[in-house]
Parts: C-alpha cells; sequence; structure tokens
C-alpha cells in the first residue's frame, strides 16, 4: 500500500483515509483492532495532519453488521474490515472518484479534461451543431421556456394520467401493467403450442450432447474415462 499515492478526486477522502487507516495498523495481528484510531501523515503543506477514521464514512448497513461485534463494542475484525476496504477502494478507482498519482489507467480523469481556455474557441461551434444559443442569456431562456413548456405539457396531461398519483402532496408513479395481449398474438402462440412436439428433458439432453458433444467435458471426480463412450445411444 506504501508504493502508490492514493487521491481523492473529490471532496469525500472517507475511503482513502481508510486505506491510511489500514497503513496504520499494517502489523496488527490481533482478530480485534479500534473503530476509530488517530493517524499522523504529512499533508501537502508539509504539516502533519490528524486524522480520525470512522466507518460510518463510508460502508453499508450490511457491512457494519460484519464489522462489528456485540461483544467487543468499539472494535472492528480486522480482517474483514481489510476486505471492506478494499472492496470500496476498487469500486471508487473503478469509477474515478480515487486516482492513482502517475498511474495512466487509474490517473485523475479531471485534470485529463479540456482548460476552459482550449474549449473557449470551439463553443460557438458546438452550439451550432447542438441547436442551442451560445451566449449565456440566450441559453438561460433557450432552457427556461423548454422546461416551461414541458412542465404545461405534464400538467394538461395529468388528469387522463392513470399512472400519475399525488400521495401527501408528492408525486409518485405506479407500477405501470402490462398491455393486455393482442387476440393475435394468442391464436399464433396456440399455433406454435400446436406445432411443436413435447420433448422430454432426457430426449433434449442425449440430442444436444450428440450435436455439440458438450459431455466430453464432463467425466468422474477420480479422472477415469467414462464407461459409456457414446451416452446418447443408450436411451435409444
Amino acid at each position: 500500500m506504501h508504493a502508490i499515492t492514493l487521491e481523492s478526486t473529490s471532496a469525500d477522502r472517507s475511503v482513502v483515509d481508510a486505506v491510511e487507516f489500514l497503513r496504520a495498523l499494517r502489523g496488527a495481528k490481533a482478530v480485534f483492532v479500534p473503530e476509530r484510531l488517530t493517524v499522523e501523515r504529512v499533508g501537502a503543506d508539509g504539516q502533519p495532519v490528524t486524522l480520525s477514521i470512522d466507518i460510518d464514512g463510508f460502508a453499508s448497513a450490511m457491512w457494519k453488521k460484519v464489522l462489528r461485534d456485540k461483544h467487543k463494542p468499539g472494535m472492528l475484525v480486522r480482517r474483514h474490515l481489510e476486505v471492506c476496504v478494499f472492496s470500496y477502494l476498487a469500486a471508487e478507482l473503478r469509477s474515478g472518484d480515487i486516482a492513482v498519482a502517475g498511474s495512466e489507467s487509474y490517473a485523475n480523469l479531471h485534470e485529463q479534461l479540456m482548460s476552459w481556455q482550449e474549449c473557449k474557441p470551439l463553443v460557438a461551434r458546438f452550439c451550432e451543431q447542438a441547436g442551442i444559443p451560445s451566449e449565456p442569456s440566450q441559453l438561460t431562456a433557450f432552457f427556461r421556456d423548454k422546461l416551461a413548456a414541458l412542465a404545461q405539457s405534464v400538467d394538461a396531461g395529468y388528469p387522463s394520467n392513470t399512472d400519475l398519483v399525488l400521495e401527501g402532496g408528492r408525486p409518485v408513479l405506479k407500477r405501470r401493467k402490462g398491455a393486455e395481449r393482442r387476440p393475435e398474438a394468442l391464436e399464433l402462440e396456440a399455433a406454435l403450442h400446436d406445432r411443436l412436439p413435447q420433448r422430454a428433458l432426457l430426449d433434449i439432453l442425449t440430442r444436444t450432447a450428440y450435436l455439440l458433444g458438450w459431455h466430453h467435458h464432463f467425466g468422474p471426480a477420480s479422472g477415469s474415462d467414462p464407461k459409456i463412450k457414446r451416452p446418447w445411444l443408450a436411451t435409444c
């Protein structure tokens, strides 16, 4: 863990701090470790920074049940804690919320974005292609008008919208029921069932084994060759 430098790309440092928590406990062998630990590290300005680590900042309710023991209040199961922290670290690395300094695959995505100086000359052309105004006040008015038109359309359709109801002043969407099947679809389904012959499951397995040869990938646990060389013939 000391070979790389992790940095949070957002204001939330809970997982990064949790990794530092594990770094401080790297030599610990106890089954339980304190739930809160004070760790000293050197900040970007060269001054020591004190961190108080708390799993409530990032762990889910299910993880908390695994990490805590009712017989050991204020303590955490160390091995479970390591799995928990690294699972969240993997998720944060995939989403880009945590970056690895000096990395290419897990670099800080925000630093790879174009600067405003690079984007400014391209704004007019982009807005023209997107069909939106490029001037800030006109753009604001454009989207305000679209939002107002959409709101009026929703209000006008509310009386006939049986899926949308107001409960306690809050809009709630009901689960939509599937449309009833058309008579033609029911007739087609009946015709297919009439023309398709009924086959036993064993017949299907033997037929697919004959055509695909999937049975060659299975054998007894002892490793011995099966006695039946062509199993599909056994049912004939």
